[in-house]
């Protein structure tokens, strides 16, 4: 997984994946959703058929990178212990 680029600011990020992993976008999505102070969690695609992706994070107070990470260590967690 390579990041091809990266917005960022303090209260929102997006990333965009030169390779389709929209199947672990979906999985940090879901664990996003459950954090209180994310506002807006979005992924795109321009097309089907091109290997693009993109997260779209933001957040009301903190960071959107905090919550990125705090999500993603939930997610391995989970999957360390197959409740995923």
């Amino acid at each position: 997984m390579e990041i091809v680029e990266k917005k960022d600011d303090t209260t929102s990020v997006s990333l965009v994946l030169g390779s389709d992993e929209l199947s672990l976008f979906l999985v940090v999505k879901h664990y996003l959703e459950q954090i209180p102070e994310v506002d807006i969690v979005g992924i795109a695609r321009d097309h089907h058929l091109l290997d693009r992706s993109e997260l779209h994070i933001k957040v009301s107070k903190g960071k959107a990178l905090d919550a990125l990470k705090k999500a993603l260590k939930e997610a391995t967690k989970d999957l360390k212990s197959r409740k995923l």
